[in-house]
Formats: C-alpha cells, sequence, structure tokens
C-alpha cells in the first residue's frame, strides 16, 4: 500500500523558517510592562503604611503614658551598657554588607519611577522614625518585651524593604544591561 504525499507537508517545506517582524516590537512591549503593575501594590503600599503607622502609635502611647504613674528609672551606666545593646552592630564586617545593602537599594531606586521612588522614601524614612522612637523608648525600659519586639519587627521591615526593591526591580535591570 502507498500513501500519498500529503499536500500540507509540500506547503510547509516551501515556507520560510523564520519571519521576523515588519517593524522593532520590543519598544511597544517595554511600555507595556512598565505601564502594568500588579494590582496588588497598592495594597502592600497601604498594608506596609498601617503596621508602621501602627508601630508608631505604640511607640507614642508607651513614651507618654506610664502604666504604673511613676517616674522612669534614672540613667545609669548600668541602664547605658545596656541600652548600647539596641545600637546597630559596629563590627566592620556588618558594616560594610549593611553599606553595601543602601548602595544596591539606592542604584535600584533609580530604575523605578520618580513617584514610586517617593513613596517607597516615605515608607523607609518611617521605619528608619519608627526604630529610632523604639531605641529611644528602651533607654526608658530596656527590658521591655513589647519594645524589644517592636524594634525586631521594624528591622525586619527594613530589611524587607530594601530586599523587595532589590527583587522587584531585578527585571528592570536585566532589561536596561540587555539595551548596553
Amino acid at each position: 500500500m502507498t500513501t500519498r504525499p500529503d499536500p500540507l507537508d509540500a506547503l510547509l517545506a516551501q515556507a520560510p523558517r523564520a519571519l521576523p517582524p515588519p517593524r522593532d516590537l520590543w519598544p511597544e512591549i517595554e511600555l507595556q510592562l512598565r505601564a502594568t503593575r500588579p494590582p496588588w501594590i497598592g495594597f502592600a503600599i497601604a498594608a506596609g503604611l498601617l503596621i508602621t503607622m501602627t508601630c508608631a502609635a505604640l511607640t507614642w502611647v508607651l513614651l507618654h503614658a506610664s502604666p504604673s504613674g511613676r517616674a522612669p528609672a534614672p540613667f545609669t551606666p548600668e541602664l547605658a551598657a545596656a541600652v548600647s545593646l539596641f545600637d546597630p552592630p559596629a563590627q566592620p564586617a556588618f558594616r560594610d554588607a549593611n553599606a553595601m545593602l543602601e548602595r544596591t537599594y539606592h542604584e535600584r531606586m533609580l530604575l523605578l519611577a520618580p513617584e514610586t521612588r517617593r513613596r517607597i522614601d516615605a515608607n523607609l524614612a518611617t521605619i528608619k522614625a519608627a526604630n529610632d522612637d523604639i531605641r529611644r523608648a528602651l533607654v526608658q525600659d530596656p527590658a521591655s518585651p513589647l519594645l524589644l519586639q517592636l524594634l525586631a519587627s521594624t528591622l525586619e521591615q527594613e530589611l524587607d524593604l530594601y530586599r523587595d526593591v532589590a527583587t522587584n526591580t531585578e527585571p528592570l535591570l536585566r532589561t536596561s544591561r540587555s539595551r548596553t
């Protein structure tokens, strides 16, 4: 039994192997990618602000209200030593890693739209202000588990912000590198 050649196979064999687009499509694709942002990004920013403001409000309450009605303990050398435990580490390795993290953050921020940069910078300033407020509150009450937890939480939020900026700008970085 003989099989006849399929006319579709003959037509496919005559077709060109590659068909380039009539014009460069990448600029339009890039504009569409930049114009679209995930719908949840606004909620994520709002949630971050809500968490930061809640921490700031709790810190303010802790600083301005004394539940026992008594004056805070006097500042002593022992208290000063305890409070210094809450300062960022002074080791060169930590300072170098922190400087590299902040340098990457600032480089990646340049890839973002100006309005996005302003919002992220405002969030970072709020987080850093909360960290400073909590550290000041720890001077008055260095053994407070709530303050220690708040400090750990805001430090984690700061690192998360740096990491999120680096992670979310990675596609933009790859795009800018491929054009050069």
